[in-house]
């Protein structure tokens, strides 16, 4: 039977089996505490990273502030004073809340502002020539906690190009100037999202009226689908004007194209002045408008559309408008406003009293007075029988005598009461033959003052024909006359 016995040495194995595993234990301790310092550090760091992203500790690293934590801004400058304030994350002015802000463009202007840095930072100093006594303009921001800081925006430093800004709390800061200059004359209406009136199709137009308070003229325009035999001989027609004597006529088909596309071109480029003051209006010349006019359309049902356009602005670039109810003052491309005033009786009536095709032509009659020429067309071969002064002759060109006589158009169309009307100095009558609601067209020149005659078309008055424009045509005739009786 074997026992065992305590050999020399064994206590010293013992110990030292104790002191390795105490070190082991410690080591791992250690270990242990590293880890757990390393994670600090790392959820530290990611802490830190989460404040910048926030925007919390922006003010004192990079950039001024957050543009995402502002409540409201307040501009400051010479010429201008304005606040908006945000809410449920809309941007609204405190003066007018009807004031439509442009809300991605004040949204980038604050993230620029947030985002300012300085190039530099100056000594007390070098900044004291920077004082900020007299700023370019003055910022006041309040974020959504509560705290209020003020950017204020300096001197120029000529010879580097950069500007002095203070932001509370952070002094004698400079940056390239071309970022901070706009700040000197920024308003609201840098900042406004400008309504859009309707766009107008040419095809939706069914009627104009325009009212050129300079010119003191007047003319209703209208679209009809059906013809218009009573007015229009020609049958070509979709336009007809309507000047203040009441009488229709055909419009100037020539120039109706580029009054719908005037129309179409309606758009505010600019808006200058919000639900404006009468002095404002007055300032814009609206007390003395030049053009008001009305357009109606069809597109959702009937439609309209009211303009009042008081002349160009200073450098000619624009018109001012407003709609006609509206205080809202804007500014419209100056073409556009330019057409719509020269858009006259004149230029939007047509000056052809009335032509008809020869075809039509059965026998005519030309009383110049002192001389009458008639003659007859027979169908049956076509011949043309002329009778001059009693003496038949086949030698008129009556042709000429007609396509002449309407060579009088171009004069000024105004509204001539048929009471006014002088005496008759020259008429032209034909007989027509197959038209499909005339027998007979009568044109007369009657007298009307010193410089011109009175154009009319079987009693309707067209136009204003100069005396020395039908001197020319009365000379020609009476040449042609004479050649036709010596023949």
């Amino acid at each position: 039977m074997y026992t065992f016995s305590k050999k020399p040495g064994d206590g010293n194995v013992s110990r030292s089996i104790e002191k390795k595993q105490a070190k082991q234990m410690k080591a791992e301790r250690l270990y242990t505490l590293f880890i757990i310092v390393l994670a600090l550090v790392v959820i530290s760091l990611c802490f830190l990273f989460f404040l910048r992203s926030c925007g919390r500790l922006s003010a004192k690293t990079e950039g001024l502030f957050s543009a995402a934590h502002v409540e409201a801004v307040r501009f400051v400058n010479d010429a201008h004073d304005f606040s908006f304030r945000r809410s449920a994350d809309i941007w609204r002015n405190e003066e007018d809340e009807t004031f439509p802000v442009d809300q991605d463009r004040t949204n980038a202007l604050l993230d620029f502002m947030g985002a300012l840095t300085p190039t530099r930072t100056l000594s007390g100093e070098m900044a004291s020539k920077y004082e900020l006594t007299q700023p370019l303009a003055k910022l006041t921001i309040t974020l959504d906690d509560g705290t209020e800081n003020i950017l204020s925006i300096g001197g120029l430093d000529e010879k580097t190009g950069e500007r002095y800004f203070t932001f509370t709390g952070r002094n004698g800061l400079l940056t390239t100037a071309q970022d901070l200059n706009s700040f000197g004359t920024i308003s609201e209406y840098d900042l406004i999202a400008v309504p859009q009136p309707p766009f107008i199709s040419n095809r939706d137009v069914t009627g104009v009226h325009i009212v050129n308070h300079a010119l003191d003229t007047e003319v209703v325009l209208d679209r009809y689908t059906e013809f218009r035999p009573d007015i229009d001989l020609s049958g070509t027609c979709t336009w007809f004007s309507t000047l203040s004597d009441g009488l229709e006529r055909p419009a100037n088909e020539d120039n109706i194209p580029y009054l719908l596309a005037a129309i179409e071109s309606i758009r505010y480029e600019y808006c200058v002045g919000w639900n404006a003051s009468d002095a404002f209006l007055t300032a814009c010349g609206f007390d003395d408008p030049e053009v008001e006019m009305t357009i109606r359309w069809t597109g959702e049902g009937d439609q309209t559309l009211s303009l009042i356009l008081s002349g160009s602005t200073q450098g000619g670039a624009h018109y001012f408008a407003r709609e006609q109810g509206q205080r809202n003052v804007y500014l419209i491309p100056a073409p556009v406003g330019m057409f719509f005033e020269s858009a006259t009786p004149d230029n939007m009536t047509s000056k052809n009293p009335g032509y008809v095709g020869m075809s039509s032509l059965a026998a005519f009659r030309a009383d110049l007075g002192d001389e009458t020429i008639s003659g007859a067309i027979d169908r049956s071969n076509d011949a043309v029988r002329y009778t001059v002064n009693g003496v038949e002759t086949s030698q008129y060109d009556f042709t000429m005598l007609y396509a002449s006589f309407f060579d009088l158009y171009g004069s000024v169309i105004v509204p001539v009461p048929p009471a006014e009307r002088g005496k008759t100095v020259f008429s032209l009558i034909l007989d027509l033959e197959g038209h499909e609601t005339l027998d007979q067209l009568v044109y007369e020149l009657s007298e009307y003052d010193e410089a011109h005659y009175a154009f009319s078309t079987n009693g309707r008055i067209w136009m204003l024909v100069k005396k020395s424009k039908f001197s020319e045509l009365r000379s020609a005739l009476d040449e042609h006359l004479k050649q036709c009786l010596s023949d």
